[in-house]
């Protein structure tokens, strides 16, 4: 298995000898399909890149297993803003740049994703996942498809039926993006990068974590619960770990918060407010038995008005930085 540092490595040298290397090999395992030799996600995605570029003909994406991830996320991104197949849809082609895609195209790729979401309903209405990411993402899936349905429309009315199930749509294909997001961003972290420090507290930023809120406070064009705080630019989920990290260390570091609790952390960032709830909870750690931890359970921009009232009424906003300010109590 190559490390991520010889995949990036490889994405961007223009040393022939080394990509077709690192490609061959990974074309060599998945032809082989050994669990004993697995294939990274990142492996599977600079493989099925290479599969779209290469000038040889050594097969599609449908070809190989591992490509599977990687074609449905392509595909999801080119038609997540609107899976009604009545917008003007864009994707690049080998060269020929960004092309409009045609009517066969685009149902071709529609009744590509609604097999995938079929399939992937199948495996979230499982309950009793022993992959722990993929349990977390299940049961979030289970819970939003149910707040759906509470809204689910009379059959007769044709064009909120169909609305609504394109909704259901939306919320299981987001969901298996937000599975395929989570693979790769804990396979290219160490554990280190999900840990911080605040108040001599060690603070984790877990599955658990990343999927809450990936799941309920990001992607509002996908998102049918508009009673939520969305994230904007100034946080990527692909690095949100390091990026709440890197805020808190830097709240610890100050001394301004050392007498206020670690479990509701509200700050400004860019001149946006930003709430962090940390719960205390228990796991089993081997050699050890139940330990408690600190793990974060959300992250979201203050939007309510009432929150922000009580917010300035209780708490004096202290500065840290230019981009960075904390909210300690009066």
């Amino acid at each position: 298995m190559y490390s991520i540092t010889d995949i990036e490595k490889a994405g961007q040298l223009n040393d022939d000898l080394f990509v077709s290397t690192v490609f061959g090999d990974i074309m060599r395992r998945a032809v082989a399909n050994d669990s004993k030799d697995p294939i990274s996600e990142h492996e599977k995605d600079f493989f099925s890149e290479g599969l779209l570029t290469s000038i040889e003909k050594v097969g599609k994406l449908e070809d190989y297993s591992c490509c599977a991830n990687y074609k449905f996320k392509k595909t999801y991104l080119i038609y997540y803003a609107d899976l009604s197949g009545e917008s003007e849809y864009y994707a690049l082609k080998r060269g020929r740049g960004e092309v409009r895609l045609s009517k066969g195209e685009i149902k071709r790729d529609l009744q590509f994703l609604s097999g995938v979401a079929q399939e992937w309903l199948s495996i979230v209405n499982i309950t009793n996942h022993s992959e722990e990411l993929l349990q977390y993402i299940a049961k979030e899936t289970r819970d939003t498809l149910k707040l759906l349905e509470k809204s689910k429309p009379n059959p007769i009315f044709n064009k909120r039926m169909k609305k609504y199930n394109i909704n259901r749509m939306n919320i299981i294909l987001r969901s298996k993006y937000f599975y395929c997001m989570a693979l790769l961003i804990f396979e290219k972290y160490a554990n280190g990068d999900f840990v911080s420090r605040l108040n001599n507290n060690d603070i984790e930023f877990n599955k658990y974590s990343l999927v809450h809120i990936l799941s309920r406070h990001y992607s509002q064009t996908t998102s049918k619960n508009f009673d939520k705080s969305y994230h904007i630019e100034d946080f990527n989920p692909e690095c949100l770990n390091l990026q709440l990290k890197d805020i808190i260390e830097r709240i610890d570091k100050s001394g301004l918060y050392a007498n206020e609790s670690i479990e509701n952390i509200n700050f400004q960032f860019k001149g946006i407010t930003y709430a962090i709830w940390i719960h205390k909870k228990t796991k089993g750690v081997a050699g050890k038995g139940n330990v408690e931890y600190y793990r974060i359970e959300t992250f979201y921009p203050i939007e309510d008005a009432e929150e922000k009232r009580k917010l300035y009424t209780n708490y004096e906003l202290k500065n840290i930085d230019s981009d960075l300010q904390i909210f300690v109590h009066k």
